[in-house]
Parts: C-alpha cells; structure tokens; sequence
C-alpha cells in the first residue's frame, strides 16, 4: 500500500511540532525544526494543487493561442500558434505538465513581443488578454496563507 502523500506530511509535521521541537526550544536547532515543518507544510499545499495549477495554465495559454489564430492568419508564429493551441495533455505528470508549459509561455513570449507591435484593435484585445493570463497565473502560484 502506498502511502498518502497528504496524509504522511501532516503526520511529519505534527511529529516534528509536537514531539520533535519542544526538545529544542530556543536554540537553533528549535528553529530548524521548525523551519523544516513549514516548508512540509507547503510542500503538501504544492502537492496537493501542482497538476491543477498547471493544467490551468497550459490550457489557457492555449485558449489564448487559439483566439490569436483568429486574426493572426499569415504570421511565420501562426502554425506554431495552432498547431500548440490544438494540443492537449497527454499526461497529468508534473514533469510532463511544466514540460509542456514551458513550450507554451517561450511560445507566448514571442507572441507578446509581435502583439505589442501591432497596431490593429484585436491585437490590443490579445494584449490585454495576455496581461490578464500572467495575472491569473501569478494568483494561481501563490500559497494559500490561511
């Protein structure tokens, strides 16, 4: 039987809390202790949304992609455009995933240098659109404090 990932931290942390640290309070070693079992903490938080996070944001960027091939029809990026905004995730691997949406954020860097270029109103469309993507992945990255 495998363990649940969710399940062994937040006994390790509750270990390392209340068994481990008191042994060690107020010296430095106290604080490693503790140190240790914040970042347990947000390794499960990671754990626990990592494949989401990331799926959201490759299929948004591809949405994106899509949406620019619309207007952009004769570009030298259009059939890379489609041809990423046609694909869809094979696997659920975090190192696929990050594999993947590698690709697309260096594919959508070239798009927003072209886009910031163009003059025409549906490039400011897709510019405005691209801004508000980096916003919702940068909301999305964030650990949850509470």
């Amino acid at each position: 039987m495998k363990p649940d990932v969710g399940h062994a931290l937040f006994t390790s942390i509750q270990t390392l809390t209340t068994e481990t640290a008191p042994y060690f309070e107020g010296d430095y070693h106290g604080g490693t202790v503790s140190s240790i079992a914040v970042l347990m903490a947000l390794l499960g938080e990671e754990y626990d949304r990592a494949a989401d996070v990331r799926l959201k944001s490759n299929n948004e960027i591809r949405e994106l992609f899509a949406k620019t091939c619309i207007h952009l029809t004769d570009h030298e990026l259009t059939p890379q455009l489609r041809s990423c905004s046609e694909q869809a995730e094979d696997s659920l691997r975090i190192s696929e995933l990050d594999r993947n949406g590698t690709v697309l954020k260096n594919l959508l860097i070239e798009l927003h240098e072209l886009i910031e270029t163009l003059s025409e109103n549906w490039a400011a469309d897709i510019n405005r659109d691209i801004w508000a993507l980096l916003g919702r992945d940068a909301r999305r990255a964030l650990f949850d404090a509470d």
